[in-house]
């Protein structure tokens, strides 16, 4: 899962020369808006309609993202290196994290547009 705004945020940080990022470089499952970037870091509980999900940890970023997924151009550096310099907040990766990985915990079916409820938070870190 991933916050649109905090796609937004690494996209103004990167170097001037580059093209604004869209969500399509993180090739995330679920997209979601409305909170501001990076408050899914402390979530580990939430709910999308009848559906319960449990945050099993944020996602660590490879070189994937890297490769624009328009053109399959490879970018040797970025965004990589601009998420290195602040989306290292797993103390036991070294890796930079943007998502988060989430477990059904219940049978349910999301749709476009359904809300999120937060349940559970926790500083991890």
């Amino acid at each position: 899962m991933m916050n649109l705004a905090a796609v937004h945020d690494v996209s103004s940080r990167l170097p001037r020369s580059y093209s604004p990022l869209t969500a399509l470089r993180y090739r995330p499952n679920i997209l979601f808006t409305g909170p501001r970037a990076f408050t899914e870091d402390d979530w580990t509980r939430i709910r999308v309609k009848d559906l319960g999900l449990y945050i099993a940890c944020r996602t660590t970023r490879c070189k994937l993202p890297n490769v624009d997924p328009l053109t399959g151009t490879a970018d040797r550096n970025e965004p990589g290196t601009t998420m290195r310099k602040y989306r290292i907040v797993d103390k036991e990766s070294k890796s930079a994290c943007l998502g988060i990985q989430a477990v059904p915990l219940d049978d349910g079916v999301l749709h476009v547009g359904d809300e999120i409820a937060v349940l559970e938070t926790d500083q991890r870190d």
